[in-house]
Formats: C-alpha cells, sequence, structure tokens
C-alpha cells in the first residue's frame, strides 16, 4: 500500500498571491481533476512554490504518469531548505 497525503498548510509559502490563492482553492477542492488544474497554475504563476510542486506530483501519481511525477520531485530538491 502506498501512503501520501496532500500538503495543507495553514500558511501558504508563496511570496506570489496568484501562486497562493490557486494553491490554497486545490487543497480545498474534491474534484481531482480541478484538484490538478490548480496546483498546475500555482506552478505557473510561481515556479519555487514547492508545496505546490509536491501536491501536483502527488496528482501525477494518482494519475500514474510517474515521469511528470518524478520531474516534478526533482524539482523540489533545490526548493526545500536544508538544515545546517
Amino acid at each position: 500500500m502506498i501512503l501520501y497525503f496532500l500538503i495543507q498548510p495553514t500558511e501558504v509559502y508563496s511570496q506570489d498571491i496568484g501562486a497562493a490563492y490557486w494553491f490554497k482553492k486545490g487543497v480545498n477542492e474534491k474534484d481531482q481533476n480541478k484538484k490538478f488544474e490548480y496546483y498546475q497554475k500555482a506552478v505557473q504563476e510561481d515556479p519555487e512554490f514547492a508545496e505546490a510542486h509536491y501536491n501536483l506530483a502527488l496528482t501525477f501519481m494518482l494519475r500514474k504518469n510517474l515521469i511528470k511525477q518524478k520531474m516534478h520531485l526533482k524539482m523540489l530538491s533545490p526548493l526545500i531548505p536544508m538544515p545546517n
């Protein structure tokens, strides 16, 4: 069994208001197709929005598109601060 979760933060970590709007809309959406669309819009607005890339990767996983899932997961590593 694969366990996964969508990031549902109380705060959104993007300085771009449009990206934050689309991300929150995706988090609150029940329809997977709309959720996918909203996360794509969030990433378009802010290409460095790590949480949106992560949630978008999970939607690609659910769609069995592992190539695009891997692409978005790879985009995460330079965006996530590592502890010293």
